[in-house]
């Protein structure tokens, strides 16, 4: 038994039909049905909040009927066998768009929408260029790429403050890739997720030349640019949409640039127009902060979306001249747009860099001393452990930051600006692209694994990586410091003190759906949990429930009301840095 429509429906409520962004938007065809094809990770935090418990056996069982029976159809290879296919099959649907760089393609290479959903790694779709090279046109997705997106993805979807695109679920296609010269290379999966509207829908594609020479693909193309960017108009976004895009990267951009999270290249097809982000092949942790060049040059994030605004607002110039009486004076012209966005950016950094100090109640000279001194930090490239001594010039910038935390914030706030910091500084190793490859490739699916790996594999692996990866909480209060974390599919957990009053707190963030609200398995109603929910949302709840100091490694329970609560042990835990125990310096001086 499969899923109902009424639930399908549910599912994709929210989600854009891109069939409606113009007639030229979609480019049908085939696809084969696979025989082998299995359901190796779900995301049940999503499909929970949809209202579909995936840790319930029976709508398991009906959820991986309808991604099967759905999702699992490729484009055959040439090395596939005809054992790997079932009979029948579907038609799958690659959506048009184009870009600011010299790409080759005419929109998805490797992906295929059916309905709101799309699917990456089908095979190849009519849209790769005849000019693209072998690796951006064998259509395939590595179970490796697969899971490290994932992961990727819900580090992004939680902490980013424009969120991401989540993955939905991964199938194993039953099939491995031959890689030149005919070897047999890495395990073949498909990635699920919401379909998005991206700025690349919005502009032309005018290097795609298709491996049918006869087509009139250019035209195509001319049209699909016009009927999208009317449709964005007439959707109600049109100029002020412009100008939320460029604001919203733009605090995306920043958040990543202080937290050292690099998205690989804000490009036009790897944002929706909401800001969010979207694939995350080359998405990266770095322990420091130089600056590596982004996919395909060395141009940062700012130069690189900046030509991306330009662009955009050519398009919607050219095919909405019509609106212009509707313009705001930032996208009045291509240059006052960028500078718009290069001032939201700046403003940006100040504040997340406010929130990497948990300063963000706090506006005086000293802090901006702070931020200043910070911002040399990162501009140097410098690594900010704040487990180790300091020498140089950032012994001498953090000396600036603790004297400026002395004369702006009392005690309690500067012990909580120091563990905060403290905790955004510890480098997240498992996010290094290298070293994830390896974890994924030791614990769940080797380079030349031939086999599915079992659920539960994918499932601790993931969970594990993403566990461990986690150091933002944006509803986290800010007088709270965090000593110990853990997570798991719906939930997270947080060992937290006040430093103003000394009392601890399990900080929780989890699914509410249904009037219940599931934590680590276990289901509470929402009487149950009242007294202590501080943040309700219309999917989600945040409790805050007082505990005792002490934290043992076994696993932990906690009443709630009258509820008992069993946590599992916290899987990574935190260090107060020496600093906060120093005496005031005698000067706060700015080097």
């Amino acid at each position: 038994m499969t899923l109902t429509d009424a639930e399908i429906a549910r599912l994709g409520h929210d989600l854009p039909d891109l069939s409606t962004w113009g007639a030229d938007m979609l480019v049908p065809f085939p696809a084969r049905r696979l025989r082998h094809a299995s359901v190796v990770w779900i995301n049940r935090r999503w499909f929970r909040a949809c209202g579909l418990d995936a840790s319930s056996a029976e709508v398991d069982a009906r959820l991986c009927h309808w991604l099967i029976d759905e999702f699992a159809h490729v484009v055959p290879r040439p090395e596939d066998t005809e054992a790997s296919f079932a009979a029948g099959g579907r038609e799958w649907f690659a959506d048009r768009y184009g870009g600011t760089g010299w790409v080759p393609h005419g929109g998805s290479g490797r992906a295929g929408i059916a309905g709101r959903f799309q699917a990456k790694g089908i095979g190849v779709t009519p849209l790769v260029g005849r000019d693209a090279d072998w690796l951006h046109a064998h259509g395939c997705l590595w179970l490796e790429e697969a899971i490290r997106e994932t992961i990727c993805a819900e580090i992004a979807c939680a902490e980013f403050p424009h969120s991401g695109v989540p993955v939905l679920a991964i199938l194993d296609t039953g099939l491995n890739a031959e890689m030149p010269p005919g070897q047999l290379g890495e395990r073949r999966a498909i990635l699920i997720r919401p379909c998005v509207i991206r700025p690349s829908h919005l502009q032309r594609a005018p290097l795609f030349k298709p491996f049918d020479a006869g087509s009139a693909a250019q035209p195509a193309d001319a049209r699909r640019t016009r009927d999208a960017v009317r449709t964005f108009f007439a959707a109600g976004a049109g100029w002020p949409g412009l100008i939320q895009l460029a604001r919203r990267v733009a605090e995306q951009i920043a958040f990543g640039l202080v937290h050292r999270l690099d998205h690989g290249g804000y490009f036009s097809s790897n944002l929706g127009m909401d800001g969010e982000l979207l694939d995350f092949g080359s998405m990266h942790a770095s322990a420091d902060w130089r600056r590596e060049p982004v996919a395909g040059g060395s141009a940062d994030a700012v130069t690189v979306f900046s030509a991306v605004l330009a662009s955009l607002h050519f398009y919607l110039y050219k095919h909405a001249a019509e609106h212009l009486h509707t313009c705001t004076s930032a996208a009045a012209s291509d240059e006052k747009l960028l500078a718009y966005f290069a001032q939201q950016h700046d403003r940006a950094v100040v504040r997340e860099i406010r929130r990497y100090w948990a300063l963000d109640a706090y506006s005086s000279e000293s802090t901006d001393r702070m931020i200043a001194a910070m911002r040399r930090v990162i501009a140097r490239g410098a690594t900010l452990a704040l487990d180790k001594p300091a020498a140089g010039p950032l012994a001498a910038d953090l000396s600036a930051i603790d004297g400026a935390l002395h004369e702006a914030a009392d005690p309690a706030q500067r012990r909580r600006a120091w563990a905060a910091a403290s905790r955004h500084s510890l480098p997240r190793a498992l996010l290094d692209r290298t070293q994830l490859q390896a974890v994924i490739h030791a614990q769940v699916c080797n380079a030349r694994t031939t086999t599915a790996p079992p659920r539960d594999t994918v499932q601790n692996a993931i969970r594990h990586c993403v566990t461990l990866s986690r150091r933002c909480w944006p509803r986290l209060p800010r007088n709270l410091i965090v000593l110990a974390q853990h997570g798991d599919d719906d939930s997270d957990v947080l060992l937290c003190v006040d430093p103003g009053s000394g009392e601890h707190a399990l900080w929780i963030e989890a699914v509410s759906a249904d009037a219940t609200v599931v934590v680590f398995g276990q289901r509470l109603d929402t009487a149950t949990t009242a007294s202590f929910c501080v943040d309700a949302g219309s999917s989600s709840a945040c409790l805050r429930i007082p505990c005792a100091p002490t934290v043992e490694d076994a696993a932990q329970s906690v009443l709630i009301g009258t509820a008992v609560l069993h946590l599992p042990p916290f899987a990574l835990r935190y260090a107060e840095p020496d600093w906060i125990a120093m005496p005031p310096p005698d000067s706060a001086v700015t080097p």
